[in-house]
């Protein structure tokens, strides 16, 4: 444990950008990596920033080699969030991985959407709306997945399910509570209950593939489908469960960098079918497109812009436009700062501006 606390001691001061290698022989090799993540962030709605240090994370990662073609991985990572929950386990997974085979990982891990959708997006904040994610769609975070990756040459392929229903954002606060009083006439208390609730994933299915070319660029398809139910608790009695919604999502991104000049764009379409039947069912569409110029003095200027529209039978269609531009410093592999502006336009809202500063450091 001393010489474990006294690597990651040193990977800080350094400024090591890459895993810190804290064990390793010839078949087992452990490694400690992590993000200090600050920002200062400013909206022409609120009248004073507020500062975090939200998402930063430490993790570690431990390997063990059988033989010439068979690797068992396993990941734990921690976040720390501005939020009563503070610290969270956000990657839980083990491993095995065979060059002829392909890798499976069972655990909690991040959903293939959130790893391969968004090429778009530069930003830091605020942008990347057109990717769409949501943990309810099964499109950011996940548990208890069964995740299977096959790697091509420049084609690589997989697949996610889980294993059994999960609670929605189950690494934060389950669910918001809230105590329903009734009165008589004459203004006496007859009961207070509390009602509790949240949304159940029961199933989560997630597929897609990326195409990396040999000529500077990435195209990437993923397509996920989730059944949701609403758990209700009334003061003492038995959970009841209720059908909510399905939702099917489907994401196609694509980057492409020549010399300094990388470009990305975004499309995405979600539908969500409400069980209810007083409930309109509700179509989400967004697209996106972004730029990064990477220039003299380790400076890259960046823009994103993302386009979500909402339809809702019905109901008066409603639009998202969110412009951002920024420029990143990036000294070294371990440490970058960033300053950026972004405006956001709704449809029956009033304009928001938000300015972000920050910096984040990386071993």
């Amino acid at each position: 444990m001393k010489k474990l606390a006294l690597a990651v001691a040193v990977a800080a001061i350094s400024g090591q950008a890459a895993a810190v290698e804290v064990f390793s022989n010839d078949t087992t090799s452990l490694e400690v990596y992590g993000q200090l993540r600050t920002r200062l962030v400013k909206t022409n709605n609120d009248g004073e920033a507020a500062f975090d240090v939200a998402n930063s994370r430490i993790g570690t990662t431990g390997t063990y080699k059988m033989n010439d073609d068979l690797t068992f991985t396993g990941r734990f990572q921690v976040k720390y969030a501005d939020s009563d929950t503070n610290f969270f386990n956000d990657s839980l997974w083990i491993g095995m991985n065979s060059k002829k085979l392909g890798e499976v990982r069972i655990g909690s891990m991040y959903s293939i959407w959130d790893d391969d959708q968004g090429k778009h997006d530069f930003t830091y904040y605020t942008g990347g709306g057109a990717k769409l994610g949501s943990d309810v769609n099964g499109t950011v975070f996940l548990s208890n997945v069964l995740d299977y990756r096959l790697n091509l040459g420049q084609v690589t392929l997989r697949a996610q399910t889980i294993m059994s229903p999960i609670e929605r954002n189950a690494h934060r606060k389950r669910y918001d509570e809230k105590v329903d009083v009734n009165y008589t006439t004459d203004g006496s208390t007859v009961t207070a209950e509390t009602t509790s609730s949240y949304t159940k994933i029961d199933s989560a299915h997630i597929m897609g593939a990326t195409w990396n070319s040999d000529f500077g660029l990435t195209l990437a398809g993923t397509y996920a489908a989730t059944e949701l139910e609403t758990v209700t608790t009334v003061g003492t009695n038995d959970p009841s469960t209720s059908s909510m919604k399905d939702t099917k999502s489907m994401g196609l991104t694509a980057s492409y960098s020549i010399n300094d000049l990388t470009v990305g764009a975004q499309y995405t379409k979600v539908n969500t079918d409400f069980a209810a039947a007083n409930t309109h069912d509700e179509d989400k569409t967004g697209y996106g497109f972004g730029a990064k110029y990477a220039m003299d003095y380790n400076l890259a200027p960046y823009f994103t812009y993302d386009n979500v529209k909402t339809e809702v039978k019905g109901e008066k269609d409603e639009t998202t436009k969110t412009y951002v531009l920024g420029v990143e410093y990036k000294p070294s592999a371990s440490i970058r700062a960033f300053a950026q502006g972004g405006r956001t336009k709704e449809t029956g809202e009033k304009n928001e501006t938000t300015f972000v500063v920050g910096a984040r450091y990386y071993f």
